[in-house]
């Protein structure tokens, strides 16, 4: 999925905070505006100019949320961010 293939370039060897980039501009493509601020919450501010191709990301889970934390989720966990992959599966799991 040319998704996975989008966040797996753009998590490769990103830090903390431009991991959370990454999870804070995918959500605001899929209005989940909520959970942003839930992130913000447990982890703190996010480097927000990181990540330019999450409308991309968006359109390929047709801007689901619960779409969109799965697949977030996935990628966190292979690139080595566990804590957010957890915090992406806690989310999903009330959709």
């Amino acid at each position: 999925m040319q998704a996975d293939r989008i966040l797996q370039k753009a998590l490769r060897g990103a830090t903390f905070a431009e991991a959370l980039g990454v999870v804070y501009n995918c959500l605001e493509w899929v209005n989940a505006h909520d959970e942003n601020r839930e992130l913000e919450a447990e982890f703190g501010q996010a480097d927000y100019s990181y990540f330019e191709d999450a409308y991309i990301v968006g359109a390929n889970v047709d801007y689901y949320i619960d779409s969109m934390l799965d697949l977030l989720a996935d990628n966190l966990d292979r690139a080595g961010f566990g804590h957010l992959a957890d915090w992406c599966d806690e989310q999903s799991d009330t959709y």
